[in-house]
């Protein structure tokens, strides 16, 4: 038999053993189609330790689309290939299924390899969008809101000595003392919005002037995008 199909089979992981050690053993099949067979990142993987292994020259056509493998798995069975001198894959077919950089690279050295092999896959993945930053006054405020404290209260947290001044030295460690999780840039953007003398303190009149000049801040962004939503249309 030089031509399988056993597409549209729930193989997952236990198939994919299975497939593993009749590709280490292959010696006439040319094509093997296993798409839609449930084959997860993982199952990709061990179907490439088969096709890493074969010392024959038997196997042409993988199609191995439409399977939950994502870009990762791609890059196994590529890399499976590449371990294989003895690999003579003319056609992949990665159908639907989404890759990114890392494949592209990899699959390049593939082609080096085996410059007429045909490859199929389901386009390139999105970018990631970059997590939206919040800025550190936000967190603050979160943490007093959810501990129901006065800012004057937050204040005397910190103020240990009682002076109505609080150092860089005690502003960070009270943060740090009440699990106030913030990275050295964003307590540097802090104390040098709230110390508005520049004297290195921050007293409470700063502390309570910085707190509401954000609060407007945002009260007047979040009132200019309310205005600029679409409004529903009236019959």
């Amino acid at each position: 038999m030089k031509k399988m199909n056993v597409s549209w089979n729930g193989f997952g992981v236990e198939g994919a053993i299975s497939l593993c050690d009749a590709l280490k053993h292959n010696q006439v099949l040319e094509e093997l189609n296993v798409m839609n067979c449930r084959l997860t990142t993982e199952a990709a993987v061990l179907i490439g330790k088969g096709l890493a292994v074969n010392e024959t020259t038997a196997l042409k056509v993988i199609k191995i689309g439409k399977n939950p493998m994502q870009s990762a798995g791609c890059y196994g069975i590529c890399a499976a290939i590449l371990r294989n001198p003895n690999c003579v894959l003319e056609e992949i077919d990665f159908e639907d299924v989404l890759v990114n950089k890392d494949f592209e690279e990899i699959f390049k050295q593939v082609k080096e390899q085996l410059p007429n092999i045909k490859m199929k896959h389901g386009g390139m993945e999105p970018p990631q969008k970059p997590k939206a930053k919040i800025h550190p006054m936000v967190k603050l405020m979160n943490y007093i809101e959810k501990n129901n404290l006065k800012l004057i209260d937050f204040f005397s947290q910190l103020d240990k000595d009682g002076s109505m001044c609080i150092s860089y030295d005690e502003f960070e460690q009270g943060l740090e003392e009440n699990g106030i999780k913030l990275t050295k840039e964003e307590i540097e953007l802090l104390l040098e919005e709230l110390d508005s003398d520049g004297d290195g303190d921050i007293n409470f009149s700063e502390l309570a002037t910085g707190h509401t000049e954000f609060k407007e801040r945002t009260d007047n962004i979040n009132t200019i995008l309310t205005a600029s939503q679409p409004r529903p249309l009236t019959t």
